[in-house]
């Protein structure tokens, strides 16, 4: 268990997963890089996403309007899907 001070925050997960890298022994099977507290930009970092087009329903807001913004940032061509064009 592994308790975060600062956020008052307790997790079963170890939060220095999310910069680990993944390696995959004969003796063990257990893999895990991200958790729930990794951000769109850490799993996306370091991908080219030039050339590539991504279509995000829900992207004026919360989870959608992260991975739209992250995706861009990797040079993907990013359509935003959106119920409403003020919003959007």
């Amino acid at each position: 268990m592994y308790v975060d001070l600062v956020n008052k925050k307790t997790t079963f997960t170890d939060p220095r997963l999310a910069f680990a890298k993944e390696t995959v022994t004969a003796s063990t099977t257990f893999r895990q890089k991200f958790d729930s507290g990794s951000t769109a930009l850490q799993v996306a970092h370091g991908r080219d996403l030039t050339g590539q087009v991504a279509l995000i329903t829900g992207a004026n807001s919360g989870v959608g309007w992260q991975t739209a913004r992250t995706l861009a940032l990797q040079g993907c061509q990013v359509v935003l899907a959106c119920r409403s064009e003020a919003e959007a």
